[in-house]
């Protein structure tokens, strides 16, 4: 297990040179404080111990979702039509998702 001391020069690193970067592309403090507020909505919710994975793949599962019932016309039954969609879906079913 890592402590953030020992992690500490690896994220001054990371840190001061986004803080550079974005600065340096339009010179614009907005674009200084946009990044450190992503990180910040990132880190909160890690340091609580709340799993990402479920956020991360809801928000993929969403986008392909809507465009899957776009490309079948708007039907739902275009989820359906493949096996290996039927798979997963009885997978989750039967864990209890």
């Amino acid at each position: 297990m890592h402590s953030f001391s020992s992690e500490f020069p690896f994220f001054q690193s990371i840190f001061s040179t986004q803080t550079l970067g974005s600065y340096a592309i339009r010179g614009r403090f907005f674009d200084v404080l946009l990044p450190v507020c992503f990180g910040t909505f990132g880190y909160l919710p890690s340091k609580a111990k709340f799993p990402m994975a479920p956020i991360v793949l809801g928000c993929m599962f969403e986008g392909e979702y809507r465009r899957a019932r776009k490309l079948g016309g708007g039907a739902a039954s275009v989820i359906h039509s493949f096996c290996i969609s039927e798979c997963n879906i009885y997978l989750l079913y039967s864990l209890g998702y």
